[in-house]
């Protein structure tokens, strides 16, 4: 798909995921000539979790972990984390759209109404047991753990299937791709390359504006591309780097990750306990311990509990187990933003005292329900400390204005989580797309 044409670009956007795919569309539906540069390639998706992550993430990344342990990982694809995600659609908390200075009920309405966003059916139940055994627990227990939002088609997705995060080889779920795809064929359409890296922006030292940047990784592609103005959509760990080898020291800091710990539990009587990650969850303790609950596929609930060595040696052995009897759950916080990413991507991400009481609510409010739902509690075990969605890198008021603009340089803005002033604790695709779209269709670009 990677396609550069001869002639002068009016904007060049860096990254394709949610972000940068919703602002190229947008503005070449102003009229604008947009050149996307990705710095991953167009991976085929849905060929399993070993392909995902040897051919999708970062390779100086994968398995990382900050200085305090904490893993992270980035995709560096096409589509960038909207091939590898959920398909989770949380609208924003009116408390959040007032922390970014807009309000975002217009696009967030129109985006579930554009991509069709959805709860699965109730039928869809029918054949998960283990799900309809953590709702039915939790609810007994007072706690209300409900339907989401999907960026998943039902009419294509096989409810037997829970392999999202390696992407979806029957294309039910939505990614970002498919907005680079219409960007592409709109009339004057956008240009693309892929496996291409933005080292720094390029400015005219006598204006202080952005007028393009400078590349490596492609031979095919001038080392120097120039624009009328850049914008960063490189994602939360990716875009302080840039913004840092810029000259914007601002950057990297109040790194936030909302991270996860997974839960799993083993029952006597045999199942399978079915059920797809992330189907339901409860929203009951977001605004007062800023945590979020929600189901994990049984199975996948024991392969993470691998990733660490105390919850490996106790569960290596149950694999034969692990199909036919477990559950999961995770308990996912809004962290504080305490953490930093240096100018090489190296990252700090320490946990306040206040995120480690929080994640303990909730991991003990999922082993009750687990116990509830039938599991034995010796049986239970946690996984903790996985990086979710980082972001607040090049937050906003600090690195860049309301109109997300760069105070350091002009014609240089930034448009995805980095720019978030603290940590929304939920999937944060629906906000970003609604917030591209709001901010995009306002834009100068006069």
């Amino acid at each position: 798909m990677s396609i550069i044409r001869d002639r002068i670009q009016e904007v060049i956007i860096v990254g394709t995921g949610p972000s940068g795919a919703t602002a190229a569309l947008e503005l070449v539906r102003r009229g604008k000539k947009v050149l996307m540069i990705e710095a991953g390639k167009e991976h085929s998706l849905g060929l399993g979790i070993f392909h995902t992550y040897k051919d999708l993430y970062d390779k100086h990344l994968l398995f990382s972990r900050s200085k305090e342990g904490i893993i992270v990982d980035r995709a560096l694809t096409l589509g960038g984390s909207s091939a590898v995600f959920n398909g989770n659609a949380f609208k924003p908390t009116k408390s959040f759209q007032k922390t970014l200075g807009m309000n975002l009920e217009g696009t967030v309405q129109e985006t579930i109404n554009e991509l069709k966003l959805a709860p699965f059916p109730e039928a869809f139940m029918e054949g998960w047991n283990g799900t309809r055994r953590l709702v039915e627990a939790a609810d007994s227990l007072g706690l209300n753990v409900v339907p989401q939002l999907k960026f998943i088609d039902p009419s294509r997705c096989n409810p037997k299937c829970d392999s999202c995060m390696s992407g979806c080889a029957i294309n039910a779920r939505w990614t970002a791709r498919d907005y680079v795809r219409k960007a592409m064929a709109w009339p004057n359409g956008a240009d693309l390359v892929l496996n291409t890296t933005v080292e720094e922006i390029l400015v005219d030292k006598d204006t202080n504006k952005a007028i393009g940047v400078r590349i490596s990784g492609n031979k095919n592609v001038p080392e120097k591309l120039y624009a009328d103005m850049v914008i960063l959509a490189a994602g939360g760990m990716g875009t302080p780097v840039i913004l840092q080898k810029s000259g914007i020291e601002d950057a990297g800091k109040s790194f936030f990750m909302d991270p996860m710990d997974v839960t799993v539990g083993f029952t006597k009587d045999k199942g399978p306990w079915k059920g797809m990650t992330f189907t339901h969850a409860c929203e009951d303790f977001e605004a007062s311990d800023h945590f979020l609950l929600g189901n994990v596929n049984g199975h996948g609930a024991w392969l993470s509990q691998l990733i660490r060595g105390k919850t490996f040696f106790k569960n290596i052995i149950k694999y034969n187990k692990s199909r036919h009897h477990t559950m999961g759950m995770f308990t996912k916080i809004a962290d504080e933003s305490h953490g930093s990413i240096d100018i090489n991507g190296r990252m700090s991400k320490p946990m306040s005292d206040n995120d480690l009481k929080n994640m303990k609510k909730g991991d003990d409010l999922c082993k009750k329900i687990l116990i509830k739902a039938g599991c034995e509690p010796d049986s239970i075990s946690v996984s903790t400390m996985i990086g979710g969605h980082p972001g607040g890198t090049a937050a906003l008021d600090v690195v860049v204005d309301n109109n997300l603009e760069t105070f350091k340089i002009k014609k240089l803005y930034v448009c995805d989580t980095s720019i978030f002033p603290r940590s929304p604790g939920s999937p944060p695709v629906l906000t970003l797309i609604a917030m591209v779209k709001k901010w995009a269709r306002a834009l100068d670009i006069t």
